[in-house]
């Protein structure tokens, strides 16, 4: 079988690792602090280059440090830049070689240049680094989401047996960026829990749906990943 082209350019475009959150001792995947909150509607995945919906801060915006400022900015100028679109007859596997793979490899340099501008918020209030966390978490969902989503090749869209063994593949080598984001939204929850006030409850709320959402989608696809050729 020929190699499968979105998967197998998906290695190369994402060779180098974006910054990794650290992790507070929460286990991936499970929730961190605890019971679960209670979320007044789960909020939908990232599926475009809109900016990320989030829920209303009981802190002003303008009252934030300049530095998450920055980087709130930063995220929504960001996730504003819709991927190529296929042009309408274009061979997939070309336009995927020649334009959807430098793009790729732009928005990882990107992704980790969001994630070194979190050091900025090292000595920031543990809801501003909550927040900062939720951010870098929404870059690289989006960007998961964008390849997800990035046209099928027609031959094997046509055959079904074909097009499972692509969508095993590629969710298995997006499996690494979105649990990267999976663990940022959890750190997004932890450092509210750290935080211990009942303001920011919708925020830690949305934060465990992400997360929890992410693993719903990728985890299992993740760990089964056998690297299809």
């Amino acid at each position: 079988m020929r190699r499968l082209a979105l998967a197998a350019l998906l290695t190369t475009a994402c060779g180098t690792s974006t910054p990794e959150p650290e992790r507070s001792g929460e286990t991936l995947f499970t929730g961190a602090g605890g019971e679960r909150p209670a979320a007044s509607a789960p909020a939908p995945l990232s599926t475009g280059p809109a900016p990320l919906p989030v829920p209303r801060t009981p802190v002003a915006r303008g009252a934030m440090s300049p530095a998450l400022q920055d980087l709130w900015t930063h995220v929504e100028e960001l996730l504003a830049q819709a991927p190529p679109a296929a042009p309408e007859g274009a061979e997939v596997d070309g336009w995927v070689r020649d334009t959807f793979t430098p793009w790729m490899q732009t928005r990882v340099a990107e992704m980790e240049a969001t994630g070194h501008r979190l050091e900025g918020l090292a000595e920031a209030p543990a809801y501003e680094q909550a927040i900062g966390a939720a951010l870098f978490g929404s870059v690289v969902e989006d960007f998961v989401a964008d390849v997800r989503g990035a046209p099928v090749p027609p031959e094997v869209a046509a055959d079904p047996e074909l097009l499972a063994v692509y969508r095993r593949s590629l969710d298995g080598m997006l499996g690494g960026a979105a649990e990267q984001a999976a663990v940022a939204f959890e750190l997004c929850a932890t450092k509210l829990d750290q935080h211990r006030d009942p303001a920011w409850g919708e925020w830690r709320a949305f934060c465990f749906e992400r997360a929890e959402g992410l693993a719903a989608v990728y985890g299992d696809a993740s760990a089964e990943d056998g690297g299809d050729d």
